[in-house]
């Protein structure tokens, strides 16, 4: 296997306090967001990589027995600079690969999307089923099904189309031998430059993800290490609100945006209608979203509107609590987010008002949902569904052997989906489509 290791620049940024302890700092993704910067709030260390030449991004942590063996099957792939995947239909396989077809593969095929509200569901993962038990060949993690015995996920061998820009190339999946080494084979639609290649976990122990590029046949080491960054500022694709200004009126759509995503266990709540000065005080609701921060702190409407009353308490499991606020935006000639934070010691007790679950202990699939959506909890919880101005539509209890929430009847969107245990809170973004 061929290697092009990508240097990460780690660029250490001076700042400044003011009066009030603000730090003031800024990021820069360049014209386009051709960077992605990830950023320690307790250093003020920025990490700066490529976020346009690769194409996936696979997991290499490992199976965590019992409960946490989705995260180490996660393949996402680099939908915030517009690579699309589609899988072929079920009567296609890999032992079709030569011959697929893709004739009118936007109307026929389904496209696939990554996650924005957790790093462990990502694109491939499409059709994830927890509820089925080793002995019956689960649980199924969408591109292969875990085997209990190995630990190996066995390739169920579907058949993927990756579009980046104008180039198309076919892709398929085979086994993840020992919980360590990711198989696959790509090429071009009319079979020439075939390639196939491999990953091993093992060579990158600090990582949540080594990425690969589809164009040069290599691999890319983007990420810092685990313990040296908090969040990371990029590009991700989302449904989103962007301004129309033929209708002017705001409208709902799948877009890339810039923002701002938070690590894995790093908690994040949201402090709204508090001016920033005052936002200690507030009464803070912590969520392992990953999109908790992400990019609705900016609004476009003929020029960035900024929202002045809207900032973030970050908790990344040291001893110190990071307050955030954006105040200024530079658009997508330079991708310029300037913020400024403050620290404050972390409490000895609880440092939220209302004790937020993890997303180690919920888990819902799949994600954009047809019909049936799967709620995992450990225990029996109340499950809302509200629509995007906060009405509730569905209202269930579930249990971890009755998990299954039918959103047959909601017509496609956005909506919220609420997990309620006692007084823990638990909030997430479902997309509802055909």
């Amino acid at each position: 296997m061929r290697r092009n290791l990508l240097i990460v620049m780690t660029v250490a940024f001076s700042f400044s306090a003011n009066a009030q302890g603000w730090i003031e700092d800024s990021v820069t993704l360049e014209n386009k967001s051709a960077k992605q910067i990830y950023y320690s709030f307790k250093t003020q260390n920025q990490h700066i990589s490529d976020a346009v030449n690769w194409d996936l991004a696979f997991s290499v942590q490992n199976i965590v027995i019992p409960n946490s063996t989705v995260q180490a099957t996660t393949i996402r792939v680099n939908n915030g600079k517009t690579v699309k995947v589609y899988v072929a239909p079920d009567s296609v396989d890999v032992s079709g690969f030569a011959t697929l077809d893709t004739t009118n593969f936007k109307t026929s095929w389904t496209e696939l999307l990554d996650s924005d509200t957790s790093w462990d569901m990502g694109a491939f993962n499409t059709g994830l089923d927890l509820t089925v038990p080793p002995s019956m060949g689960g649980p199924y993690y969408g591109w292969g099904n875990y085997e209990e015995g190995t630990h190996a996920i066995k390739s169920v061998g579907k058949v993927y189309l990756i579009v980046r820009g104008n180039v198309y190339r076919k892709l398929y999946f085979g086994d993840l031998e020992g919980d360590n080494v990711y198989h696959f084979t790509y090429a071009d639609l009319d079979n020439n430059n075939q390639h196939s290649d491999s990953i091993k976990k093992s060579d990158y122990p600090d990582r949540y993800f080594v990425y690969y590029d589809l164009a040069s046949n290599s691999v890319k080491n983007l990420e810092p290490s685990k313990a040296d960054w908090d969040v990371v500022f990029t590009n991700y694709y989302t449904y989103a609100a962007g301004y129309n200004p033929i209708l002017n009126q705001m409208q709902w759509q799948y877009m890339s945006v810039s923002g701002s995503l938070q690590k894995k266990g790093v908690k994040v709540a949201r402090i709204t209608d508090v001016h920033p000065d005052s936002a200690w005080s507030a009464v803070r609701n912590f969520s392992e979203n990953i999109d908790n921060i992400g990019y609705d702190w900016k609004l476009f409407k003929n020029t960035y509107v900024y929202e002045d009353s809207l900032s973030f308490v970050i908790d990344n499991g040291g001893d110190t609590l990071y307050l955030l606020h954006f105040n200024k935006y530079g658009g997508s000639a330079n991708v310029r987010m300037n913020f400024q934070f403050q620290k404050q010691a972390k409490p000895s007790g609880p440092v939220d008002g209302v004790a937020s679950i993890s997303l180690s202990n919920v888990r819902t699939y799949p994600n954009p949902v047809t019909s049936t959506l799967f709620v995992q909890t450990e225990q029996n919880a109340q499950v809302e569904v509200l629509d995007m101005n906060g009405r509730v539509l569905l209202n269930s209890v579930i249990s971890p052997a009755n998990n299954k929430i039918d959103m047959s009847a909601l017509n496609n969107g956005l909506y919220i989906l609420r997990v309620i245990q006692q007084n823990e809170v638990f909030t997430s973004k479902i997309i509802k489509t055909n």
